[in-house]
């Protein structure tokens, strides 16, 4: 098979983190922590609320935009909703090889075959969506890429375009 990376995702909840719920995160760290102070802190972070136009509104999910804890809080809530369900189940799945890499809310998914990314990406809206979570479908797409394509494309992801290159002595490598 000619496929050996397609997939690449990126997930529609950027830096803003807005869609993230506060039941659910709030699950995802009481697994780790036992200190129900330490919890009770964060829970008041989440719903200290925002101001809108001079008028307080309250926050049933998300995490304050410009807040010290939303970048690690986010972190946390995709390492259980994407990260670990990633290697426990979605690879259980798939034919072949599969890898993830992920920096923040951006991340690839790498897989040996085509017919794995096409059920991947149906998988993986299905588990953005219970967290109420979704797929910026402008940037999701699946592509051939990787030493044995037929013709590779490129992709952007954390800023730099990667295409399919080959070093000196012809071997193949990722062009940045």
């Amino acid at each position: 098979m000619a496929f050996s990376f397609l997939s690449i995702c990126t997930p529609y909840f950027t830096l803003s983190f807005d869609n993230i719920g506060h039941k659910w995160l709030m699950e995802c760290l009481g697994q780790r922590i036992n200190d129900s102070t330490f919890l009770s802190l964060i829970v008041r972070f989440l719903k200290a609320g925002i101001m809108v136009e001079g008028r307080y509104q309250e926050t049933d999910k998300g995490t304050p935009q410009g807040g010290i804890l939303s970048p690690i809080l986010s972190n946390i809530y995709l390492h259980f909703v994407l990260d670990l369900w990633i290697e426990k189940e979605l690879k259980q799945g798939l034919k072949g090889y599969a890898e993830e890499i992920r920096y923040a809310d951006d991340f690839a998914i790498c897989v040996e075959h085509e017919e794995d990314a096409e059920r991947a990406v149906v998988k993986l809206r299905e588990r953005l969506g219970k967290f109420g979570l979704k797929l910026a479908e402008e940037k999701t797409r699946v592509i051939e890429f990787g030493r044995k394509a037929e013709k590779p494309g490129t992709f952007d992801f954390l800023g730099f375009t990667h295409y399919c290159d080959k070093t000196r002595g012809g071997g193949f490598k990722v062009g940045v």
